[in-house]
Parts: structure tokens; C-alpha cells; sequence
């Protein structure tokens, strides 16, 4: 009957070691979602943009008439808006966009694309 309760015991505190690495990354990670998403939904209309109207790497997709262009390939046709009220920035074909929140050395994991 000891061994079972030390067994028990035993068990409950694996569990738990196991289970608390987890819940410490959930708790992190939403705050984090929202604008690497933002990201990577602007990354992928403006490859697809590039990709439907043969723009060569490097074309300017912050100009006007190229942003417009790469919001039909994005949800709500517009740009997506940053949780924390940082600003996108499309960046040229070939380059990652970018948060200006990534410039705040507090936040900047949240607002970056991984690498």
C-alpha cells in the first residue's frame, strides 16, 4: 500500500513538471500572435501580388499604387492593424515586412517575423 501511495505521488509530480512548461508557453504566446500573423498575412499577399503581376525582387510595395495592389490578396482588402498600435511597413519584394513596434526593445519579439 506504501509503494502505491509513493507511486501516486510520484506520478502527480511528473505530471505536473510535465504539463507547467506547456501552460507557461500559452500564457506567452497570445500576445505574441496577433502581429506575427499580421506579418506573415502581409508577407503572403505581397509574394502573391509580385507573383500574379511579375514584380521583380525588389519593387517598392510601400508606394501607394503597390500597397493597394497587395491589399486584394489580403483579408478585408486593407491593411491588418498591430495589437499594440505599431504600423507596418510592407518593405520591398524579397524583404520581410516589419512592425514598428519591433524597434521597442521590450516588445520587438512580439512584432517581428521569426526567423
Amino acid at each position: 500500500m506504501k509503494t502505491l501511495k509513493i507511486f501516486l505521488v510520484v506520478l502527480v509530480l511528473a505530471l505536473i513538471a510535465a504539463i507547467t512548461p506547456w501552460f507557461i508557453k500559452s500564457t506567452n504566446a497570445p500576445a505574441s500572435n496577433p502581429c506575427v500573423n499580421n506579418l506573415r498575412q502581409i508577407d503572403g499577399a505581397k509574394e502573391q501580388a509580385a507573383l500574379v503581376r511579375q514584380w521583380p525582387a525588389g519593387t517598392d510595395c510601400d508606394n501607394l499604387t503597390n500597397k493597394l495592389v497587395v491589399n486584394e490578396y489580403m483579408k478585408n482588402n486593407t491593411t491588418p492593424i498591430c495589437p499594440d498600435g505599431g504600423i507596418y511597413q510592407y518593405n520591398p519584394v524579397g524583404k520581410d515586412p516589419e512592425c514598428s513596434k519591433a524597434r521597442d526593445k521590450n516588445i520587438k519579439t512580439r512584432h517581428k517575423m521569426p526567423e
